[in-house]
């Protein structure tokens, strides 16, 4: 073995607790806390120190949770204050200990940075306060926290002679170790350094170094004081540290500046080799976000604003990666139940199930309540009873929304009158059951009725017909009798009216138009015979002896009955607004007399999609003309000068053709093509159109059925 040099840490080797600790203070130089040890007010005069572990100079120790008095300042004297701990490594009895000061000048601490060779001391400063007569105030944390391979309270190594700009961060060996120097005004340090570092004792002090100031800040205790554990901060100042290593082992420079939030956030780029300190405030400058280049490294949490009224408001700190939903203060509004929230002031029950804080931008959530309204309803002249029903209110700062309700079908019932839905005072027309509504409020619900069935009977003319509410509607119509003939007690009659029926879905408001066909006059002698108006075609006798044309008495055809959006007699509605027509029953041809031979020969009947030819093959009305032109004999009967004697034919969606010599008119064609059948809401709603029906004058009746 060499006599000159050991190797401690060998097979048989002998490492002493001082070659340990000067192993440690090599990895681990200076003094401070790596875990608790946190100071704070117990009371009176009393201070509490949390349960933590340190090193001193290379030496571990572990703080035991514990209370410290410290001696009060006379009656009228304000003192300054301080707790430590010493460690004297000649005192094998007692090598460390807790130690209060209160002075008007605190003394020297011990710093003998080589005390592991001399066996000295060196004392750590935990906290500096104010101690009055009374009590201790102004208490502030002031030892470092130690993190393996760094050294002072962050940031570069200050140089001489080099230019710094506001913001810029650095460290110096001379200042204490919990003290990071953030540049306050811009300038070159000096080429000696001054002593005002070594005379940093608080938060705040500021040194002149040549043109620049620099202000101590506690970098690590601000974060901390930000951060809900000590564990968060360590995790988060880990991830720091992992970056920083990376970005001095590519580029071997790294700068901190201090800088608002708002100007790092307008930057057109961000250096990677820049620790970015950033600040909300710009009174308190407090550290809130830390980027390494564009990469947040830390951030002490969003501020989310809960607005649970229009004038009622709360605000609190989320940190990055927590629920703001289950974070949340709790909350109450009178005559409400609270059910979410949301990120906008829509009354809506879809509210969040979850809000993980992934920005830094602040922001507000919305609450969202909910209550009960009740809603009533009037039979407004109907007789029977409903009951009420209840259904939810929302509310979200202002804006009330009623869920929806479904409306009921409606128990009360009106003699002659037809409900056609309900209405309220925000309901202006009328809704169907089984519509949605909202309801902000407690509501009555008014059911609104209409006159049932509506008559129309013949006057020669079109009646106007204006629909008072939306629904399905039955038109029933007929069409008018062909005129008959009575002569000397012998009888021919007039070809009954067609009769058609359907239903169709007609909008309020909408302008129906109502044409009765009227029944052709009765002839009783040798005369004219008169139409029926809406289409009938007049009739004429003959009564000249003559043996190749029998002596006839001839009636006209009846009139069509129609219904239509058009107004005027169908004629006048013409081919080419058959899209305006909803549905026709067709006029009975006129009847013929051969008085002379005693022959009665009886009118075809009207309607249906064919009318009745007449006896002398007369044709009838059909869907489309008898003839190469579409429009000839549309909605009215055949007209012609026939010298002896011819009887008129009925009216219909094409009308029927004259009898001539003796021979009965045919009967004109119904129509339903305006109202096929059809299904709505499982129900269905035929439409039909048949010959021979009425007798006399046409009519039509218009019905409510049904509010779909």
């Amino acid at each position: 073995m060499a006599a000159n040099i050991a190797l401690k840490t060998f097979k048989g080797g002998n490492v002493t607790p001082q070659d340990d600790a000067i192993i440690h203070e090599t990895s681990i130089p200076g003094a401070g806390i790596f875990r608790g040890c946190e100071v704070s007010y117990a009371r009176g005069n009393v201070l509490h120190i949390s349960q933590g572990f340190g090193m001193i100079r290379g030496r571990f120790f572990e703080m035991y949770e514990t209370e410290v008095p410290v001696r009060l300042a006379d009656t009228g004297q304000t003192l300054n204050g301080r707790i430590y701990l010493h460690m004297d490594l000649s005192n094998a009895d007692e090598p460390i200990k807790i130690m209060t000061e209160t002075a008007v000048i605190l003394s020297t601490l011990m710093a003998d940075n080589n005390v592991n060779y001399n066996n000295s001391s060196y004392d750590l400063e935990l906290a500096n306060f104010t101690v009055s007569s009374t009590e201790l105030t102004d208490l502030i944390q002031v030892f470092s926290l130690l993190k393996g391979g760094s050294g002072g309270g962050g940031g570069v190594s200050l140089e001489r002679s080099v230019n710094y700009s506001l913001g810029d961060m650095v460290s110096n060996g001379s200042a204490p170790g919990w003290a990071t120097l953030y540049c306050t005004q811009a300038g070159t340090t000096g080429v000696v350094e001054p002593m005002g570092y070594v005379k940093i004792t608080k938060v705040g002090d500021k040194v002149l170094d040549g043109t620049a100031v620099f202000t101590a800040r506690n970098i690590i205790g601000e974060l901390d004081g930000s951060l809900s554990t000590l564990t968060k901060l360590d995790n988060q100042v880990d991830a720091l540290t992992r970056q920083v290593e990376s970005v001095l082992s590519n580029s071997g420079n790294l700068t901190i500046k201090m800088t608002a939030l708002t100007d790092y956030r307008a930057l057109a780029e961000y250096d990677s080799n820049v620790i970015y300190m950033c600040y909300e405030d710009a009174n308190t400058q407090k550290i809130t976000r830390i980027y390494l280049g564009e990469n947040k490294i830390y951030s002490d949490g969003v501020k989310v604003t809960y607005q649970i009224d229009t004038d009622y408001v709360l605000s609190q700190i989320v940190e990055d990666g927590a629920d703001a939903v289950k974070t949340a203060p709790p909350v109450t509004l009178n005559g409400y139940e609270f059910i979410g929230w949301r990120q906008d002031n829509t009354a809506d029950a879809k509210v969040l199930k979850e809000l993980i804080i992934a920005t830094d931008e602040p922001f507000s959530l919305y609450a969202v309540f909910i209550k009960q309204a009740e809603v009533s309803f009037f039979a407004s002249g109907g007789t029977g009873d409903m009951e009420n029903i209840e259904t939810g209110v929302l509310y979200n700062n202002g804006n009330a929304y009623g869920e929806s309700t479904i409306l009921p079908e409606c128990s009360f019932k009106k003699t002659g009158y037809a409900f056609i839905g309900w209405t309220s005072d925000t309901l202006t027309e009328p809704v169907l059951p089984g519509s949605t509504a909202d309801f902000s409020e407690d509501a009555v619900l008014y059911a609104n009725w209409i006159q049932e069935k509506y008559e129309f009977v013949f006057t020669g003319s079109y009646f106007e017909f204006i629909v008072p509410a939306n629904g399905v509607y039955n038109l029933d119509v007929f069409g008018g009798q062909g005129g008959s003939v009575e002569y000397q007690e012998q009888t021919a009659k007039g070809g009954k009216g067609g009769h058609s029926n359907g239903y169709a879905y007609l909008t309020k408001g909408t302008k129906l138009y109502i044409a009765i066909g009227g029944g052709a006059p009765k002839v009783a002698s040798v005369s004219y015979g008169n139409y029926g108006y809406n289409g009938g075609s007049s009739g004429s006798s003959y009564a000249t002896t003559n043996t190749s044309y029998p002596q006839s008495i001839n009636g006209g055809g009846g009139g069509c009955t129609h219904i239509g959006t058009k107004a005027g007699d169908l004629k006048s509605v013409t081919y080419a607004s058959l899209a305006t027509v909803l549905i026709v029953a067709g006029g009975g041809g006129g009847a013929s007399l051969q008085y002379a031979k005693g022959v009665s020969n009886h009118g075809g009947a009207g309607g249906g999609e064919n009318g009745e030819n007449g006896s002398g093959g007369a044709l009838a009305g059909r869907q489309t003309s008898n003839s190469a032109a579409t429009t000839s004999l549309f909605g009215y009967g055949e007209s012609t000068n026939y010298s002896y004697g011819y009887a008129g034919g009925g009216g219909g969606l094409y009308g029927g053709s004259v009898g001539q010599g003796g021979q009965s008119g045919a009967g004109g064609s119904g129509y339903i093509g305006g109202v096929p059948s059809f299904s709505r809401n499982k129900k269905y709603y035929p439409a039909t159109t048949e010959q021979g029906k009425n007798e006399g004058n046409g009519k039509a009746t218009i019905t409510y059925v049904a509010c779909v």
